[in-house]
């Protein structure tokens, strides 16, 4: 085989080399992003609602998928918000019964 025909077959190969591996990035790139998607997008929600909660607005529940860590942290936060809600509850029934007591 004569040596300009060697040196344009190693150009070709090495050219489909760089090929294939610049495909192969960019597909794991689009994978990688799609999944940082699929996690960050659970947890932005559950900081917009945290975020509420601590405004004030505690009738917002989380979302959630129970299958995965990101559901079980989603589920905590709605408990906690639900256990915040109750405790404001009790906390305004001995308030109006201890203004009953004093008032008269």
């Amino acid at each position: 085989m004569p040596a300009h025909r060697l040196a344009e077959l190693q150009t070709h190969y090495l050219w489909t080399l760089v090929s294939f591996a610049l495909g192969t990035l960019l597909v794991m790139t689009a994978v990688a992003y799609v999944v940082v998607l699929r996690v960050s997008k659970p947890i932005e929600i559950m900081s917009a609602a945290a975020g509420r909660a601590a405004a004030g607005d505690l009738d917002i529940d989380v979302p959630y998928d129970a299958g995965d860590e990101v559901g079980r942290l989603a589920a905590s936060v709605n408990r906690m918000k639900r256990s915040l809600t109750d405790k404001i509850g009790e906390l305004e029934n001995e308030r109006h019964l201890l203004l009953s007591v004093l008032g008269g």
